[in-house]
Protein backbone atom coordinates (compact mmCIF):
# COMPACT_ATOMS: atom_id res chain seq x y z
CA UNK A 1 0.00 0.00 0.00
CA UNK A 2 1.32 3.46 -0.92
CA UNK A 3 -0.19 6.93 -0.48
CA UNK A 4 -0.12 9.62 -3.18
CA UNK A 5 0.11 13.40 -2.68
CA UNK A 6 -3.71 13.69 -2.57
CA UNK A 7 -3.97 11.13 0.27
CA UNK A 8 -5.34 8.44 -2.03
CA UNK A 9 -4.27 4.87 -1.33
CA UNK A 10 -2.88 2.65 -4.08
CA UNK A 11 -3.00 -1.07 -3.37
CA UNK A 12 -1.61 -4.06 -5.19
CA UNK A 13 -3.60 -7.24 -4.52
CA UNK A 14 -2.27 -10.57 -5.80
CA UNK A 15 -4.82 -13.31 -6.40
CA UNK A 16 -4.47 -16.89 -7.63
CA UNK A 17 -5.08 -16.15 -11.31
CA UNK A 18 -4.80 -12.37 -11.60
CA UNK A 19 -3.86 -9.27 -9.64
CA UNK A 20 -5.51 -5.89 -9.14
CA UNK A 21 -4.09 -2.42 -8.89
CA UNK A 22 -6.64 -0.41 -6.91
CA UNK A 23 -6.85 3.28 -6.05
CA UNK A 24 -9.14 4.42 -3.23
CA UNK A 25 -9.71 7.85 -1.74
CA UNK A 26 -9.12 8.77 1.90
CA UNK A 27 -12.75 7.86 2.72
CA UNK A 28 -12.18 4.32 1.37
CA UNK A 29 -14.22 4.71 -1.84
CA UNK A 30 -12.74 3.08 -4.92
CA UNK A 31 -11.59 5.56 -7.58
CA UNK A 32 -10.52 2.92 -10.11
CA UNK A 33 -9.13 -0.60 -10.37
CA UNK A 34 -7.17 -2.39 -13.06
CA UNK A 35 -6.99 -6.17 -13.52
CA UNK A 36 -3.48 -7.42 -14.30
CA UNK A 37 -2.27 -10.84 -15.42
CA UNK A 38 0.95 -10.52 -13.42
CA UNK A 39 2.04 -10.56 -9.79
CA UNK A 40 2.70 -7.18 -8.18
CA UNK A 41 5.96 -7.22 -6.23
CA UNK A 42 6.73 -3.58 -5.38
CA UNK A 43 4.79 -0.29 -5.71
CA UNK A 44 5.99 3.31 -5.52
CA UNK A 45 4.36 6.68 -6.20
CA UNK A 46 6.34 8.79 -8.65
CA UNK A 47 6.04 12.33 -10.06
CA UNK A 48 2.50 13.48 -10.84
CA UNK A 49 1.14 10.64 -8.71
CA UNK A 50 2.06 8.12 -11.38
CA UNK A 51 2.46 4.57 -10.08
CA UNK A 52 5.59 2.49 -10.61
CA UNK A 53 5.33 -1.29 -10.32
CA UNK A 54 7.80 -4.11 -10.29
CA UNK A 55 5.77 -7.00 -11.62
CA UNK A 56 6.48 -10.62 -12.52
CA UNK A 57 4.99 -13.57 -14.35
CA UNK A 58 5.73 -16.04 -11.55
CA UNK A 59 3.14 -18.26 -9.94
CA UNK A 60 4.41 -17.72 -6.40
CA UNK A 61 3.36 -14.50 -4.72
CA UNK A 62 6.40 -13.89 -2.55
CA UNK A 63 9.53 -14.82 -4.53
CA UNK A 64 11.93 -11.94 -5.10
CA UNK A 65 14.37 -13.71 -7.39
CA UNK A 66 14.71 -12.27 -10.88
CA UNK A 67 15.08 -15.78 -12.30
CA UNK A 68 11.41 -15.32 -13.25
CA UNK A 69 10.42 -12.75 -15.84
CA UNK A 70 10.11 -9.35 -14.21
CA UNK A 71 9.35 -5.92 -15.56
CA UNK A 72 9.08 -2.34 -14.43
CA UNK A 73 5.88 -0.58 -15.46
CA UNK A 74 4.63 2.96 -15.01
CA UNK A 75 0.91 3.70 -14.74
CA UNK A 76 -0.69 7.12 -14.83
CA UNK A 77 -2.59 8.45 -11.82
CA UNK A 78 -5.74 7.32 -13.68
CA UNK A 79 -4.53 3.71 -13.97
CA UNK A 80 -3.44 3.75 -17.63
CA UNK A 81 -0.23 1.86 -18.42
CA UNK A 82 2.27 4.36 -19.84
CA UNK A 83 5.16 1.98 -20.51
CA UNK A 84 6.74 -1.31 -19.48
CA UNK A 85 10.40 -2.30 -19.44
CA UNK A 86 11.70 -5.87 -19.08
CA UNK A 87 14.34 -6.33 -16.38
CA UNK A 88 15.94 -9.08 -18.53
CA UNK A 89 16.33 -6.59 -21.41
CA UNK A 90 18.19 -4.17 -19.13
CA UNK A 91 20.58 -6.89 -17.96
CA UNK A 92 20.84 -8.43 -21.48
CA UNK A 93 19.13 -11.60 -20.27
CA UNK A 94 21.63 -12.29 -17.46
CA UNK A 95 19.41 -11.97 -14.39
CA UNK A 96 20.34 -15.13 -12.51
CA UNK A 97 21.35 -14.47 -8.92
CA UNK A 98 19.85 -10.97 -8.77
CA UNK A 99 17.44 -10.14 -5.99
CA UNK A 100 15.21 -7.05 -6.28
CA UNK A 101 15.08 -5.15 -3.01
CA UNK A 102 13.78 -1.63 -3.60
CA UNK A 103 12.23 0.87 -6.02
CA UNK A 104 12.48 4.57 -5.20
CA UNK A 105 11.42 7.55 -7.34
CA UNK A 106 13.14 10.92 -7.24
CA UNK A 107 11.59 14.41 -7.50
CA UNK A 108 12.18 14.50 -11.27
CA UNK A 109 10.23 11.29 -11.88
CA UNK A 110 13.27 9.03 -12.38
CA UNK A 111 13.02 5.57 -10.85
CA UNK A 112 15.90 3.98 -8.94
CA UNK A 113 15.86 0.18 -8.65
CA UNK A 114 18.14 -1.59 -6.18
CA UNK A 115 19.16 -5.20 -6.78
CA UNK A 116 21.63 -7.39 -4.94
CA UNK A 117 24.04 -9.55 -6.94
CA UNK A 118 25.36 -11.90 -4.29
CA UNK A 119 26.73 -9.47 -1.71
CA UNK A 120 27.16 -6.56 -4.13
CA UNK A 121 24.52 -3.88 -4.80
CA UNK A 122 23.42 -3.12 -8.37
CA UNK A 123 21.52 0.11 -8.92
CA UNK A 124 19.56 1.17 -12.02
CA UNK A 125 18.25 4.63 -12.87
CA UNK A 126 15.31 4.77 -15.29
CA UNK A 127 14.00 8.09 -16.63
CA UNK A 128 10.26 9.02 -16.70
CA UNK A 129 10.01 7.78 -20.31
CA UNK A 130 11.18 4.28 -19.34
CA UNK A 131 14.74 4.58 -20.69
CA UNK A 132 17.80 3.34 -18.84
CA UNK A 133 19.93 6.32 -17.71
CA UNK A 134 22.67 4.24 -16.07
CA UNK A 135 23.29 1.02 -14.19
CA UNK A 136 26.07 0.39 -11.71
CA UNK A 137 27.33 -2.72 -9.96
CA UNK A 138 29.18 -1.53 -6.86
CA UNK A 139 32.30 -3.69 -6.60
CA UNK A 140 34.43 -2.00 -3.96
CA UNK A 141 36.61 -4.44 -2.04
CA UNK A 142 34.93 -3.38 1.19
CA UNK A 143 32.10 -5.76 0.27
CA UNK A 144 34.56 -8.59 -0.39
CA UNK A 145 35.20 -8.73 3.35
CA UNK A 146 31.59 -9.73 3.99
CA UNK A 147 30.19 -13.24 3.90
CA UNK A 148 26.61 -12.07 3.69
CA UNK A 149 24.56 -8.97 3.11
CA UNK A 150 21.10 -8.60 4.63
CA UNK A 151 19.02 -8.15 1.49
CA UNK A 152 15.75 -7.91 3.38
CA UNK A 153 16.99 -4.88 5.28
CA UNK A 154 18.61 -3.10 2.32
CA UNK A 155 17.10 0.34 1.89
CA UNK A 156 17.29 3.01 -0.78
CA UNK A 157 16.59 6.72 -0.46
CA UNK A 158 17.00 9.54 -2.98
CA UNK A 159 17.78 13.17 -2.11
CA UNK A 160 16.43 16.34 -3.77
CA UNK A 161 19.28 16.34 -6.30
CA UNK A 162 18.58 12.76 -7.35
CA UNK A 163 21.57 11.16 -5.61
CA UNK A 164 20.72 7.68 -4.30
CA UNK A 165 21.80 6.28 -0.93
CA UNK A 166 21.73 2.54 -0.33
CA UNK A 167 22.00 1.16 3.21
CA UNK A 168 23.06 -2.43 3.87
CA UNK A 169 23.81 -4.63 6.85
CA UNK A 170 26.80 -6.92 6.41
CA UNK A 171 28.48 -9.67 8.38
CA UNK A 172 32.30 -9.77 8.38
CA UNK A 173 33.99 -12.82 6.85
CA UNK A 174 35.83 -13.60 10.09
CA UNK A 175 34.15 -16.59 11.81
CA UNK A 176 35.17 -15.17 15.20
CA UNK A 177 33.17 -12.01 14.67
CA UNK A 178 29.45 -11.85 15.37
CA UNK A 179 29.34 -8.12 14.64
CA UNK A 180 26.87 -6.81 12.08
CA UNK A 181 27.95 -3.60 10.41
CA UNK A 182 26.00 -1.08 8.41
CA UNK A 183 27.27 0.49 5.21
CA UNK A 184 25.87 3.40 3.23
CA UNK A 185 26.78 3.76 -0.44
CA UNK A 186 26.08 6.99 -2.34
CA UNK A 187 25.33 6.77 -6.06
CA UNK A 188 25.74 10.06 -7.97
CA UNK A 189 22.66 11.27 -9.85
CA UNK A 190 24.44 12.11 -13.09
CA UNK A 191 26.41 8.94 -13.75
CA UNK A 192 25.90 6.51 -10.88
CA UNK A 193 29.47 6.75 -9.61
CA UNK A 194 29.48 5.29 -6.13
CA UNK A 195 31.37 5.66 -2.90
CA UNK A 196 30.93 4.27 0.60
Amino acid sequence: VVVDSQDNLVLGVNGETFSQLIKVDSAGSEIWSVDLDIKIKKIAISAGNSIALIQSQEAAQDADSTDVEQSLALYSSEGEKLWELSIAEIFAGDVGGLTMTSITPDAMGNLHLLFMNGIKPWLLKINPQGQLVWQKLYTQTYFDNAVSMDVANAMLQVDNQGNAYALFERRPASPESSMIMAEVVKFDSANGSARA
